[in-house]
């Protein structure tokens, strides 16, 4: 009885709540390409999958009554390098990212650093609006220490405009 509650527990806890969200064979061609990024076949695991939830709750998903509820579509694919989660973060800055795929300025990094959390990774996520469409990236670079690699999750997130832009 444990172990099927607890299976459906799980599985409420992974399910993203988007029916949208597909792997993606590349990146896509407003994310700048870090040398030494090799395609893996990883699967999200389970700590990518609660970012990506929370995220998806705080973006869209919960809005209150009467505000936008439109589902959001996606794509992630999955990266592994031998350079360090620093080295993602000090590639993939806000001007980078603004030059490269005009995405929208901060005056601020939009990386955080988990390592003071007892997580030796990053956390950033990008953000652009055109006429029609509301855009998200996040990237996500975890360390395996066993295999001495980083782990890079691309996410990216759209949705569309529910009254578009002049």
């Amino acid at each position: 009885m444990f172990v099927v509650l607890s299976c459906g527990l799980i599985d409420r806890v992974t399910d993203l709540g988007i029916e949208n969200l597909q792997r993606s064979e590349d990146l896509w061609p407003d994310v700048p390409r870090m040398d030494g990024l090799e395609h893996s076949d990883m699967e999200l695991p389970l700590g990518v999958k609660l970012i990506m939830k929370a995220a998806l709750n705080n973006l869209w998903r919960l809005n209150k009554e009467g505000e936008d509820k439109t589902p959001v579509s996606g794509d992630w694919v999955v990266y592994s390098t031998t350079k360090t989660p620093a080295d993602v973060q000090a590639f993939y800055t806000n001007d980078r990212m603004t030059s490269f795929g005009v995405w929208e300025a901060s005056k601020k990094s939009t990386c955080a650093d988990g390592s003071d959390k007892g997580w030796p990774g990053i956390f950033c996520v990008f953000q652009k609006n055109d006429p029609t469409t509301e855009t998200v990236l996040l990237i996500v670079a975890g360390q395996d220490e066993a295999k001495k690699t980083t782990n890079v999750f691309f996410l990216r997130l759209e949705k569309p405009v529910e009254k578009p832009r002049p």
